[in-house]
């Protein structure tokens, strides 16, 4: 990687951060600079990519950091392009906001996801299973199912759960009524997802796709476009742990 994409104080702050070698740089697009200069505002910063986290100018962020991911994808038309708008937060409060002026939001979006998910899953897996719970929104999931609004939902009670436009769902066996939430209200959607189906809650055949890529690493694809609603997703609350899974330099090169 030249100087020129990788200036001296982001290799400097990645260095800090122990963020490994350079990966790729998402640049602000050309038109969003531009309104930036007319309107007299700030205009979107370049986010750099390595293979053990990013800078987002001043600040580098390593994944280990990450304890929450928002990644909230709205398309105005059917058939027009999803704009999403990333927020991390490390685990000690750090907080950084990506907006659509960046070329390619969606696939740094997915290595973002990705990343997160590798880490927060095996640790929200081992907190239930020593007898513990983790809070995603307004879910709480235990050993003995998902609790929402004070009533327990039973893992045999589970037909079935998932994302589609911007709503996380969860459908029973013995009720036609779907218990649903907005995805923005949503912490980790995508983990609350592998941990239903980890410990019992089948996954629906003909399910639509979430607009959140999955946990496993990210392959390069532009996360799934479902829908006209936002949809955003944190993290909860556990110890994290590293899981295996591919790195961000495997998933950014092959795009």
């Amino acid at each position: 990687m030249t100087d020129e994409l990788f200036p001296s104080s982001v290799r400097e702050l990645a260095q800090a951060g122990q963020l490994g070698d350079p990966v790729r740089v998402f640049h602000p697009k050309s038109f969003r600079l531009l309104m930036a200069v007319v309107l007299r505002r700030p205009g979107p910063v370049p986010v750099y990519l390595f293979e053990g986290g990013l800078v987002r100018p001043p600040e580098a962020y390593n994944w280990d950091e990450l304890s929450t991911v928002i990644a909230a994808g709205v398309r105005r038309r059917r058939e027009g392009r999803t704009r999403w708008r990333l927020t991390i937060e490390t685990t000690d409060g750090r907080t950084a906001r990506l907006e659509g002026g960046l070329s390619d939001l969606d696939r740094l979006g997915e290595v973002i996801v990705s990343e997160v998910m590798r880490r927060v899953v095996p640790a929200y897996v081992a907190t239930i299973e020593s007898g513990g719970t983790v809070e995603l929104g307004p879910f709480l999931v235990s050993g003995k199912g998902v609790e929402k609004d004070a009533e327990l939902i039973p893992w045999s009670a589970i037909r079935d759960v998932g994302m589609s436009n911007g709503v996380v769902y969860l459908h029973r066996f013995d009720q036609v009524i779907t218990t649903a939430v907005t995805a923005d209200r949503m912490p980790n959607a995508a983990a609350f997802i592998a941990l239903c189906r980890h410990f019992g809650a089948p996954e629906e055949a003909t399910q639509e796709p979430a607009q959140m890529p999955p946990q496993e690493t990210a392959n390069g694809q532009a996360p799934q476009e479902a829908g006209e609603e936002a949809t955003q997703e944190p993290a909860g609350k556990a110890t994290q742990e590293p899981a295996n899974g591919g790195t961000a330099q495997e998933s950014a090169q092959e795009s």
